[in-house]
């Protein structure tokens, strides 16, 4: 704490940050603001130097107060941005910022809404971010940041519309700073010109797209160009989802993201190429030139809050020497981290942000007692060490962190990172100079022959680590877990590092007290029975989950079943629930019986509403149904069944178009049948089933 004064200022920021964030209240940054005050006044009446010496906690108390009151406002200014916009504003001017690409049905792009037109024809200045959905034609794709366009205004802010476990995609965007969207079908917008006005993160990402076609020249296949773009620029777009999970299970996913990693490799490389400085005694200029070549690295790798944040750590540590002042490196870690949530508070919610922080915090503690403990006097060896302990400290921070935001631990990451770290610096170097060679138009074969085959061997060691059997655990780890995990990490370390007892009983006591709250407040039971339908614009399929065996059924006849894999994943591992099993249109198997167009399953009866022809069916006896699920091939009305079948629900999937679902609500509505929207309301979730033996 002597040595990094920035811990005292970060660790109630962060309070604030977090206090503000799950429990949002003006009242409380009030209260926090008035008792800070109350704290340095009753520090600052005392006259005497004695008794003002006596209050000196107060006066600590008071500055962390005032931290946390100040990461507390951070989050509330920004908590005041996210407000609906009035529907007085019919129209809205936005700039370009970003074209994200075509999606499944539009085309995406990143904007700034810079004003509101209201119903008199008046400008009003906005300033916000958005994302745009436009119709896919060659309008849309012709965006580019820069150009201007005049819409017709009915943004919303971005609601999640969620799957069992899914992706909280509307914390995800406001963490960048975008609150609103969009869609806009071809004729409710129009382009106005173009400004070559830039920010510097467009200039940022815009000389990335120029050395990522640069890199495209280079005679590389797909997969090899798409890798170094990964590892130079952090340009991931290209990456397919197979490399990916690859990857990810051989406990590599970190190389592919420009970090921390990264950052200290550029670092020696610099110093390298700047180390003739020394022989014309400029020893200083090495340093700045060495700081410059860093920020340019950040520039051109699109400014990511990983490399920026190691930039100024760098940064720091390099001006201490410079200024002839040893630097503490926790210290530089804890003020990069302070300066970056007073700029954006959010970023503390950022999983890049925290893995980047947490790896490199755990390896300025750990790296240390691990070395020492397995070094020897072998030079050979104590190379190899060093790399094991860097992985080994990197991975008992990162560990539970990144295993409840991606629910796998790769087992084999010290095998590969072990054959992968020591070539990195290499990948990288000949990277650049195949970059620069490529630039100026000079073609060396053989330097493009070493960078085709250190990428190709990259893939090929994740490729067999994959298919090793148990490469990796599937886990599904509760919060309350992680909290446990590093109350005993760090009191164990101090224990260690101060010698004394006192820690240990603290540990003992924090298990104790979490082994009450954990009988107090247990979790809940894993699912073994139940139905879902995903919300999936694609497919309707519906999940059937029978005494933990899990069945898929789809109404369409072409699927791709590895997206509702990827869909339902996480709802999979935190029930402990087994691979899928393809549900065919006619099975009998335990709870669940298919006839179609009829299921039953678990006593529940339910009809899939398909192209069958009900106008010409009677019956003199209406069969109660309890679900009925509407497909694109349904063409009549709802009407049509209801002589036949006395419906207690309808469920319209995602994927049934806007126009058909709005017409089968009216119907709902008027005939008094409950329906349920998946596109409105999210997933169909139905685990409230009596159960039943087969």
């Amino acid at each position: 704490m002597q040595n990094a004064p920035f811990i005292r200022l970060l660790w109630p920021l962060i309070i604030g940050i977090c206090i503000q964030n799950f429990w949002p209240s003006f009242n409380l940054t009030c209260i926090f603001f008035i008792t800070t005050i109350c704290c340095f006044l009753f520090y600052l009446i005392p006259r005497n130097p004695t008794r003002k010496f006596r209050f000196r906690y107060t006066y600590g108390i008071s500055i962390c107060f005032l931290f946390c009151t100040i990461g507390m406002s951070s989050v509330a200014l920004k908590q005041m941005q996210e407000t609906p916009i009035s529907p007085k504003y019919i129209k809205a001017i936005a700039r370009i910022d970003e074209n994200n690409g075509k999606k499944t049905r539009s085309v995406s792009c990143t904007v700034t809404i810079e004003h509101l037109i209201d119903q008199n024809e008046a400008y009003h200045q906005f300033k916000k971010k958005a994302i745009l959905y436009f119709y896919p034609d060659d309008h849309a794709y012709s965006l580019i940041p820069g150009n201007y366009i005049i819409f017709k205004q009915k943004l919303k802010p971005i609601q999640n519309i969620p799957n069992p476990e899914g992706f909280d995609y509307a914390s995800y965007t406001k963490r960048k700073g975008i609150l609103y969207s969009q869609y806009l079908p071809e004729k409710d917008w129009r382009r106005l010109g173009f400004s070559p006005r830039m920010t510097w993160k467009e200039k940022a990402l815009y000389y990335r797209t120029k050395i990522v076609d640069i890199i495209s020249e280079i005679n590389l296949d797909k997969e090899e160009q798409a890798l170094l773009n990964a590892l130079l620029l952090g340009y991931t777009d290209e990456i397919s989802t197979e490399q990916r999970e690859l990857f990810s299970s051989s406990g590599l996913s970190h190389i592919l993201a420009v970090s921390g990693l990264h950052t200290g490799i550029i670092l020696g490389i610099l110093y390298v190429v700047f180390y003739p400085l020394i022989w014309l005694r400029m020893p200083q200029m090495r340093h700045i030139f060495t700081i410059v070549g860093l920020w340019i690295y950040a520039f051109i790798t699109g400014l990511s809050p990983s490399v920026i944040r190691a930039c100024i750590m760098a940064s720091f540590i390099i001006i201490g020497y410079v200024l002839n002042r040893k630097g503490n490196t926790l210290n530089s870690l804890c003020a990069a981290a302070f300066f970056m949530l007073l700029y954006q508070p959010y970023y503390l919610f950022d999983i890049g942000f925290q893995l980047s922080y947490i790896s490199v915090l755990s390896i300025i503690l750990f790296y240390p007692i691990i070395f020492h403990g397995i070094m020897t006097n072998n030079k050979l060896w104590n190379k190899i060490a060093g790399i094991i302990a860097i992985s080994l400290a990197t991975q008992i921070g990162t560990l539970p962190v990144a295993a409840y935001y991606f629910h796998t631990i790769p087992l084999f990451f010290l095998f590969t990172n072990l054959l992968i770290i020591p070539l990195l610096p290499i990948i990288l170097g000949i990277g650049i100079i195949s970059v620069i060679l490529t630039t100026i138009h000079i073609s060396i074969p053989w330097i493009h022959y070493i960078t085709e085959h250190l990428l190709h061997f990259l893939s090929l060691v994740t490729y067999y680590t994959d298919k090793i059997p148990y490469n990796s655990l599937k886990i599904w780890l509760e919060p309350r877990y992680i909290v446990l995990y590093f109350g005993i990490l760090f009191s164990l370390y101090i224990a260690f590092k101060q010698k004394k007892s006192n820690w240990i009983i603290f540990c003992l006591s924090f298990i104790l007290l979490f082994l009450i709250y954990n009988k107090a407040n247990p979790l809940p039971k894993q699912i073994e029975n139940g139905w879902v339908i995903y919300n999936n614009n694609q497919n309707t399929v519906i999940n059937f989950i029978d005494h933990k065996t899990n069945f898929l059924y789809s109404t369409d006849s072409i699927v791709d079943y590895s997206k509702i894999e990827k869909i339902a994943s996480n709802f999979w591992i935190k029930n402990g629930i087994n691979k899928f099993i393809i549900a065919k249109d006619s099975m009998n198997n335990g709870n669940l019986f298919i006839s179609r167009p009829f299921i039953l399953f678990q006593q529940k009866r339910i009809l899939v509403l398909d192209s069958t022809n009900w106008k010409t069916k009677n019956s003199t006896y209406q069969l109660p149904l309890d679900y009925v699920i509407v497909t694109n091939d349904f063409k009549g009305r709802l009407s049509d069944l209801l002589p036949l079948f006395k419906i207690k629900q309808l469920i319209i999937p995602s994927n049934i178009t806007y126009f058909k679902g709005y017409w089968l609500e009216r119907e709902c509505l008027k005939h008094h049948i409950d329906c349920y929207v998946i596109r409105k309301e999210g997933a169909w979730v139905n685990l409230d089933i009596n159960d039943s033996s087969p």
